[in-house]
């Protein structure tokens, strides 16, 4: 039971952190000025 709690969670935040993570360097990136990464 405590193994299929733990599945779950993996399954549910990894996306959840992936999609923070991805939103993050979007923002970072939309910070920064267009000629730092052309």
């Amino acid at each position: 039971m405590f193994e299929n709690v733990y599945r779950w969670q993996k399954k549910l935040f990894r996306p959840m952190i992936k999609n923070f993570i991805d939103d993050f360097i979007l923002d970072k990136n939309h910070l920064l000025p267009q000629k730092v990464y052309k």
